[in-house]
C-alpha cells in the first residue's frame, strides 16, 4: 500500500507539474524542451555510467540545443504576423 501511494503521488505530481510547465511555455517551446529529455539522458550516461559518446550523439545533441535556443529567441512566440492598413487600403506585415 504504500508503495502504491508514493507511486501514484509521485506519478499524479509529475503530470500536474509537465502540463503547468507547457502552458507556461506555449507549445512551441515545450515541445522543443521535451526533447532535453533525450540530451539529459544522454549527459547522465556519460557522467554516471561512464558511456562513450561518438561524433553524431555529440552533433546530435548540439542540434537540439540549438534549435531550443532559437526557438528561444523568437520574440513573437507563437509565428503570427501583424497585419497592419497601409494608405491604399492594403493589409501589409506590420514592420
Amino acid at each position: 500500500m504504500p508503495l502504491a501511494v508514493v507511486g501514484v503521488l509521485a506519478t499524479a505530481l509529475a503530470y500536474a507539474s509537465g502540463i503547468t510547465a507547457a502552458n507556461m511555455l506555449g507549445s512551441r517551446l515545450g515541445s522543443f524542451a521535451g526533447l532535453l529529455e533525450v540530451v539529459a539522458a544522454t549527459f547522465y550516461a556519460w557522467l554516471l555510467l561512464g558511456e562513450s559518446l561518438n561524433a553524431l550523439q555529440l552533433v546530435g545533441g548540439a542540434l537540439i540545443l540549438g534549435g531550443i535556443a532559437l526557438v528561444r529567441a523568437d520574440a513573437s512566440g507563437d509565428g503570427v504576423v501583424e497585419l497592419v492598413e497601409a494608405p491604399l487600403g492594403e493589409d501589409v506585415p506590420a514592420q
